[in-house]
């Protein structure tokens, strides 16, 4: 008879044999472990972010309604591109998600003080409601001047130089229901533009940035009259707060 394995197997061979055969058979059970421990851990991250975006995106959100407060106060450009480049970011982060970015916050330089030297060599002509001339409907109180319903307003240009402006209002509208023709007239120059119903900034109170379109001057403007207003000055449905002229950054 030939000899067997198991008669050369003595009795001190047993336990790594078993050993063996215990390794092979918690393959499995180690295997279904791991992936039980990578479930749980997708689990408790999906989680987190979830509760992450709870807290930050009102935080987003209330920085957005800081900065499109900020964009309607700016008459400087350079600040006001700035601070919109930044309002688009925070609402694609709000779109996707919620949360707040990891990087340094970048900081937004306030306006130049009126007066400094970088204000006067970035300086473009604004023509505010307290220096217009004439207004329909009439302003009642100084304080209702900081914002009026257009109507018709009349402004004295005492300098316009000759180039190409891009010009904006600065405005509110609560709701329209068609396009709302606005037309701006100085001296034998004439803008039409019609501001459509999409673009509202749902408050009376709430004011945006509208670009109204481009002027060329040709010759300098002195001593005109620049008029603005709606299709029918009767019945106005926009404030007006200001009216900027920015030199344009197209040829």
């Amino acid at each position: 008879m030939k000899p067997s394995f198991f008669r050369f197997m003595t009795i001190s061979h047993f336990p790594a044999f078993t050993l063996v055969i215990l390794l092979f058979a918690s393959l499995p059970a180690r295997a279904q472990q791991t992936e039980d421990i990578s479930s749980r851990l997708q689990q408790a991250e999906a989680t987190y972010q979830l509760k992450l975006r709870e807290i930050h995106t009102p935080i987003l959100k209330d920085y957005l309604r800081k900065l499109e407060t900020l964009q309607s106060r700016l008459p400087n450009p350079d600040h006001l591109a700035q601070v919109t480049r930044e309002a688009q970011k925070i609402r694609q982060l709000i779109a996707t998600t919620g949360i707040l970015p990891t990087d340094v916050p970048r900081k937004i330089d306030p306006p130049a003080l009126p007066g400094t030297d970088r204000d006067r060599d970035r300086a473009r002509p604004t023509l505010s409601l307290q220096a217009s001339e004439a207004i329909s409907p009439v302003a009642v109180t100084p304080e209702a001047r900081n914002a009026l319903p257009l109507g018709s307003i009349a402004w004295n240009v005492t300098k316009l130089p000759p180039g190409k402006y891009d010009v904006l209002l600065v405005f509110a509208a609560e709701a329209l229901t068609a396009d709302e023709p606005i037309m701006l007239t100085v001296g034998t120059y004439q803008l039409i533009s019609h501001l459509k119903p999409d673009l509202v900034t749902g408050g009376d109170d709430v004011f945006r940035i509208f670009k109204l379109g481009n002027l060329v001057i040709d010759s300098p403007i002195a001593d005109q009259t620049l008029t603005l207003q709606n299709g029918n000055p009767t019945v106005p449905r926009l404030r007006i707060r200001n009216v900027l002229f920015v030199r344009s950054s197209q040829p």
